[in-house]
């Protein structure tokens, strides 16, 4: 089943950026944080990003904050061995 990740940019005061993703699907959302621009790569490039469409993401992420990605096919499983916490929804 395929679903949504949303990435978000937090700005750290004295600090650097952090990265907080939601992947959402019907009935289960999943999210993780990501202390770096590297860290965050590396899980879209485990997600099967291609290089090119990583760079895409990777230019809307940097010159908007926030980027959205679509018809991603996450398992729970493989969300899980990725990081990422899971929790029960009502939409």
């Amino acid at each position: 089943m395929s679903g949504t990740l949303h990435i978000f940019r937090r700005r750290i005061a004295n600090g650097g950026d952090i990265y907080q993703l939601n992947y959402t699907m019907t009935g289960s959302t999943f999210a993780k944080v990501c202390g770096s621009p590297q860290e965050l790569r590396h899980f879209l490039l485990e997600l099967g990003l291609e290089p090119s469409a990583l760079d895409s993401a990777w230019t809307a992420l940097t010159r908007s904050g926030n980027l959205t990605l679509d018809d991603l096919e996450i398992s729970p499983q493989q969300a899980a061995a990725l990081g990422m916490t899971h929790a029960e929804v009502d939409f």
